[in-house]
């Protein structure tokens, strides 16, 4: 039995996809974040007996095709909003007496009831488990569980396999994995618990204390296997995920031989956190914007990973990292020293860059422009469109489009927002054809993350 779940936000169709994989056994969740991805899960897809639909994706006409070309399948709403205040869902009750709306928020349980009861109208009751499933992939990106964790023997038997508060290795999920073992089992408080918090508190973190530098650099492979398939669902192509991630790797190669800057990238990739996640990403959208420019020589790319690479590395606080600019209210809730470093680490890495003999100026002065904005109302050194380099160009408007995609929790539905907003700021001076080579990507999106 397969559900069809389209969700525009990466985030929450993950936990929903969750929940839904412990909903029956047999259940296979197909995964969609836009109308054109939808309509083709749901054409090559056999055996879908429900489409659970977030009213989040930036395209009306799914539901008008479901209902002329699958009119049976149940088709239920999960949002804040009646359908009746939706204009493609007004007749949703209607159409089939088996659709139905889920109304937001919702806890767990009545989740699991509500998709239960529309599956199989004879079962009333909750659904409750002693043991919850939680697919093995999900363990990849981290090392360390905050509850127990078991292995399914059979029906009823479950056994033990890493305790609570303790950190695995990547090679026990591969031995799962290699097994074919799919899936792993949380008990049902861990799960109602991880589930409620999953966003600030999930049951697995990542503790990289005491790890080597292979173990560190094999972590982070599986990180970036992570970051490379929610990017990827956002229009960008496979060959600017992959020279990001060769020239990411050979700048860090190079930085081997200065230990000052050895010490401070270890020190960012070890944590695996925003800051490691939003550089490798800014690396990523440089190189699909140099592409679509038809300015991506190896020099241009190297400099541009280097700076998105270097551009933090003295911020060690990720919520600090988070703040926009020097206009972001955030930025008020830090103490006065913190507040201080934020505005003036562009100058501070830059000019500490100046003694590393392999960082060019150009990176230096991208490093130092990073916070700037084409009205003169950046920082540190308030330049205009006119003034500022094409490099560093290239780098803000990177780095801008990266911060709101994070903001957003890579929700799919906000980024023809996101794009728009950010056109309306920068389609001027030396920006313009960043911008221009920026919107060549959102055709892509729109396919559902295929290449152009």
């Amino acid at each position: 039995m397969n559900i069809l779940f389209v969700n525009g936000n990466d985030k929450e169709r993950q936990i929903y996809s969750i929940y839904l994989d412990n909903i029956l056994e047999g259940v296979k969740v197909v995964e969609a974040n836009s109308k054109n991805m939808a309509i083709e899960r749901l054409q090559s897809s056999d055996r879908v007996e429900l489409i659970l639909y977030a009213n989040n994706i930036d395209e009306s006409g799914f539901y008008t095709f479901a209902r002329k070309h699958y009119p049976s399948i149940p088709f239920v709403l999960l949002s804040g909003d009646l359908p009746e205040m939706i204009e493609e869902l007004v007749t949703l009750k209607t159409d089939n007496p088996r659709n139905e709306h889920i109304l937001l928020p919702i806890s767990p349980g009545e989740f699991w009831s509500a998709i239960v009861k529309i599956l199989r109208p004879s079962v009333t009751r909750k659904v409750f488990r002693a043991f919850h499933r939680v697919k093995v992939i999900q363990f990849l990106r981290f090392n360390h569980v905050l509850c127990d964790v078991y292995l399914q023997l059979s029906d009823q038997k479950y056994v033990k396999i890493i305790h609570k508060n303790d950190r695995y290795l990547r090679g026990d999920i591969d031995k799962l994995r290699l097994k074919n073992i799919e899936y792993l089992y949380i008990e049902n408080n861990d799960f109602i618990k991880f589930g409620v918090t999953l966003n600030k508190t999930p049951f697995l973190t990542m503790d990289t204390s005491g790890y080597t530098e292979q173990q560190i650099e094999d972590a982070l492979s599986y990180t970036n296997v992570v970051i490379n398939d929610i990017i990827s669902s956002m229009g960008f192509t496979k060959e600017a995920i992959q020279l990001a991630e060769k020239t990411v790797y050979h700048i860090t190669k190079l930085a081997e031989n200065h230990k000052v800057l050895k010490n401070l990238i270890s020190t960012v990739r070890a944590k695996q956190d925003y800051i490691y996640d939003h550089s490798y990403l800014c690396s990523i959208v440089c190189c699909e914007l140099v592409k679509q420019m038809q300015w991506g020589s190896e020099r241009n790319t190297e400099n541009l990973c280097m700076a998105a690479l270097l551009h933090d590395i003295t911020l060690k606080d990720s919520d600090l990292a988070l703040v926009e600019d020097q206009h972001d209210p955030e930025l008020q809730k830090f103490s006065k020293e913190k507040i201080n470093l934020y505005l003036h680490h562009p100058i501070t890495i830059s000019d500490m860059l100046e003694k590393v003999d392999f960082v060019p100026l150009e990176v230096r002065s991208v490093i130092r422009h990073h916070h700037e904005r084409p009205k003169g109302d950046g920082f540190p050194d308030r330049m205009h469109a006119a003034q500022i380099p094409l490099m560093s160009c290239i780098f803000i408007v990177a780095h801008r489009y990266v911060k709101k995609l994070y903001l957003t929790e890579f929700n799919y539905a906000k980024n023809a927002e996101i794009l728009e907003a950010i056109k309306s700021q920068y389609d001027v001076g030396n920006f313009k054809g960043v911008i221009e080579a920026l919107l060549k990507i959102h055709p892509m999106v729109n396919e559902g993350g295929k290449s152009a």
